[in-house]
């Protein structure tokens, strides 16, 4: 019976704790998008440099140069946060709920044709041996939301006031109502 019901909480349990990070049923970062963001900067470094001396990019570099900026293309909002951080939770849950116009604010990025991702900074600060995200964005502590324009940094929010949403939503709002321009 034990194991019974050792495998029943393997089956059923495991992976709904694999999924609590999406508490906002919002998208994790995709893998390429992840490693589009952490090379593009190095690569339109390494393009700049070569322009200067006269040269160019290989033509592999080009496309993959071109690969990244089409995966990046447009505005992307990335929350970086964790599941247990209770900020977090409170600040993505403010963001889906509806305001005064009957839509959320995750809703009203959408309609700019916004795309919103989250990255478990837990898990991603100890990965690829020091090489991350949150080290190239200087994520110190959590949330923070990152507003980006064809994989150009924009704005950031570092942190979220329980005691005070509305300071946050507001910049949020602002961010948002001035995307696209």
């Amino acid at each position: 019976m034990k194991h019974f019901l050792a495998f029943l909480f393997c089956v059923l349990a495991l992976p709904l704790a694999a999924q609590t990070y999406n508490y906002a049923g919002q998208s994790l970062l995709p893998a390429d998008m992840y490693e589009a963001f952490l090379s593009l900067p190095s690569l339109r470094q390494e393009q700049e440099d070569l322009a200067f001396r006269g040269f160019e990019l290989s033509p592999q570099q080009q496309q993959t140069l071109s690969d990244y900026e089409q995966c990046l293309k447009g505005l992307i909002m990335v929350e970086v946060g964790f599941p247990s951080c209770k900020p977090c939770r409170m600040l993505v849950g403010e963001m889906n709920k509806a305001d005064a116009s009957g839509f959320s604010l995750l809703q009203q990025w959408a309609s700019k044709g916004g795309r919103f991702y989250q990255l478990d900074w837990t898990k991603d600060s100890r990965s690829r041996g020091g090489e991350n995200l949150s080290a190239l964005w200087q994520v110190q502590s959590v949330p923070v939301l990152l507003f980006f324009k064809d994989g150009q940094l924009q704005a950031r929010l570092n942190g979220f006031n329980a005691q005070n949403p509305e300071s946050s939503l507001d910049k949020i709002k602002a961010w948002i109502q001035s995307a696209g321009q």
